[in-house]
């Protein structure tokens, strides 16, 4: 029997925005589309909102829990300043939407914006972090990743050459090469969620730097600012203003870069607390984001942090009180009833082990004489404990089966995805629009809504790197261009002309188009006698025209 899940299965932003209308009627303001947020002078901006129910929150009242689209917001502070990013994303967007489009409403400034996060987050998943995980063999081998240009479907060169001669009608034809599958199912598999994407526990380290800012007043950051001071001249006003403040002890440590080097988060005394996130001197949520941008994460492997071996959900001064999370994950699986490694390793085609001397050569011998102490059978090994003994591939961060189960649940989770903000149809982005996500980055959106991060590396899953990840100024960034967002009076159709809102019109002898407010909507116009066309225009309209070619391509050879 299959668990039931909470969440949607899709990736559609539901973590942010809740995965039922109740939840996410409770984060919204209904006031120009936005989401709800705390502003206090006292507190780091632009918050997430407090929760009703505090019960589970270890630093309330001083520093009650948040709330999100998902209740596990305030599990650890790593997770939670990862919502605020994409909450004030959504804020920043819906305000720029609004400005751009007065006459639209709360409901569809709301609609728009959630659409426009929900789609970076899938980019960002497809375009850079699960090519890191799995590697570029992989995610091409299994076709996740994002086109350069276009929709999600395969183009005409692509298409098998008997299709042109088969197909009665342009439906089946644009069924058969968009990449949007109806007849499969996105579900998120067991082997999925409860073992292969389960590596990154291995991942986790237990300290993660927190790097602050140096803090400058804003009366005397205006006053620094209103002189015309040369850069270097900046550097030394705000070095002897640091040097000022460390003297009083405002700081706990100033570094050779001039930040302040506060103690780092420890992942062992942070579970469902939230004061660090309040901690407006330290940094508040940007510093710990800014730590995770420069900290290493753990290599993939057996061994896990004993902040989640021994101290899961430990309380602050309880030594006794922690869970493991590894075994966890082991009996999790067990309860699920999710097959051995060995059969997984069946499923994907991999060579099965018949024997611990069998095991693969992935494997280095230390796993596998560990593996052999714990398990009678080479059969009886758990999914999680064979693939976090697996050694990554080259160029990927697991071993063969985690990526093979990592691949095809992306893979389903692109094409069952109607949604899926590649897809071409009804509620498609226009190209335009679709560039313009494409070129959303991790980095991009963190310089996007930070308030004192300047400088961010390209890749923020790599490590900055003075040769091939040089953090660079913020502005050198891409940046949405929302105007492709506004709603016009027309459409503008290449070689025809334009389009009112509402207007449809023949372009093509096999294409029709509508103006709608959301852009330019074309269907093919299906063609019941070829040599009509043919008589009523020319062999060069017709040759241009896909719609034509493919439906009459018997009668233009």
């Amino acid at each position: 029997m299959n668990s039931t899940s909470e969440l949607t299965a899709f990736i559609d932003g539901s973590v942010i925005y809740g995965s039922t209308l109740c939840e996410a009627d409770d984060l919204r303001t209904k006031t120009g589309g936005k989401l709800k947020e705390i502003s206090n002078i006292d507190l780091p901006p632009r918050l997430l909102p407090q929760a009703e129910d505090q019960s589970q929150c270890r630093s309330a009242p001083i520093a009650p829990c948040f709330t999100s689209g998902d209740e596990r917001v305030s599990q650890h502070p790593g997770i939670t300043v990862i919502h605020i990013l994409f909450h004030r994303e959504h804020n920043r967007i819906a305000g720029i939407l609004s400005q751009i489009n007065p006459h639209w409403n709360d409901e569809r400034i709301y609609q728009e914006a959630r659409r426009i996060v929900s789609a970076e987050i899938a980019h960002i998943s497809y375009n850079e972090y699960l090519p890191r995980i799995i590697g570029f063999g992989m995610a091409d081998k299994y076709n996740v990743l994002p086109r350069n240009e276009g929709y999600f479907s395969e183009s005409l060169e692509e298409a098998p050459v008997m299709i042109l001669y088969v197909t009665t009608y342009l439906s089946n034809f644009l069924y058969r090469v968009s990449g949007y599958d109806p007849t499969c199912e996105a579900t998120i598999s067991h082997s999925f969620a409860t073992a292969a994407f389960r590596f990154g526990h291995s991942l986790s380290r237990r300290f993660v730097e927190h790097r602050s800012p140096i803090r400058i007043t804003s009366p005397l950051r205006s006053l620094i600012n209103e002189y015309s001071f040369v850069d270097s001249m900046k550097f030394l006003v705000i070095q002897g203003l640091s040097n000022i403040y460390t003297r009083n002890n405002f700081f706990s440590r100033i570094n050779g870069r001039y930040r302040n080097d506060t103690p780092p988060v420890d992942l062992a005394m942070n579970f469902q607390y939230a004061d660090a996130i309040y901690d407006r001197e330290r940094g508040g949520p940007d510093s710990i984001l800014l730590g995770f941008l420069i900290s290493s994460s753990m290599a993939t492997d057996r061994h896990v942090s004993d902040a989640l071996r021994n101290f899961l959900f430990s309380t602050r001064g309880d030594s006794q009180s922690g869970l493991d999370l590894a075994s966890i994950n082991i009996m999790r699986g067990r309860d699920h009833g999710v097959p051995s490694y060995t059969t997984h390793r069946d499923m994907c085609g991999l060579d099965r082990p018949l024997s611990f001397n069998g095991l693969p050569d992935e494997m280095s011998s230390s796993a596998i004489e560990a593996l052999s102490s714990v398990y009678e059978s080479v059969d009886d090994i758990d999914l999680f404990s064979g693939i976090t003994s697996e050694t990554p591939m080259p160029g990927a961060m697991v071993g063969p089966t985690a990526a093979c189960i990592i691949a095809e649940q992306f893979s389903r989770l692109k094409k069952c995805d109607r949604f899926y903000y590649e897809n071409d149809g009804p509620q498609r982005f226009s190209l335009d629009q679709l560039q313009q996500i494409r070129q959303v980055t991790l980095s991009s959106l963190i310089c996007e809504n930070q308030d004192w991060i300047s400088r961010v590396q390209p890749q923020s899953f790599s490590l900055p790197d003075k040769h091939l990840n040089m953090p660079i100024d913020c502005h050198d960034f891409h940046h949405v261009d929302l105007s492709k967002w506004s709603d016009k009076n027309e459409c503008d159709v290449p070689n025809y002309g334009a389009l009112a809102v509402g207007e449809s019109s023949r372009i093509a002898p096999c294409t029709s188009c509508t103006c709608t407010h959301d852009g330019l909507r074309c269907r093919a116009i299906v063609i019941h006698n070829c040599e009509t066309i043919i008589e009523k225009f020319s062999s060069k309209e017709i040759t241009k025209d896909l719609s034509c070619v493919i439906q009459c391509a018997q009668f233009l050879r």
